[in-house]
């Protein structure tokens, strides 16, 4: 079950980060798992792209601060898995 829990939690960040990479224009060299969305450049107008792109790949709703409560692409997965944010 962990295996499962940590492959699902791979799969789930890389769907943030690739999701993260196509609204900021970026790529995952320059930012990492663990780099703040706001540090990246992330604006109010970009976080709900960031998170309309969510939606839409992984087939749920999210609340509109999602980004803001869970400031990083590896903080984000792991809650998306539902796992604790550390």
């Amino acid at each position: 079950m962990a295996k499962r829990s940590s492959e699902s939690r791979h799969d789930t960040l890389k769907v943030v980060l690739d999701c993260r990479d196509e609204v900021l224009e970026v790529g995952t060299t320059v930012i990492d798992a663990q780099g703040r969305f706001e540090h990246a450049g992330l604006t109010c107008q970009l976080a709900t792209s960031l998170i309309t792109r969510l939606e839409a790949k992984l087939l749920r709703r999210l609340p509109l601060t999602v980004v803001w409560d869970y400031p990083t692409p590896a903080s984000l997965a792991r809650y998306l898995v539902g796992e604790s944010p550390k």
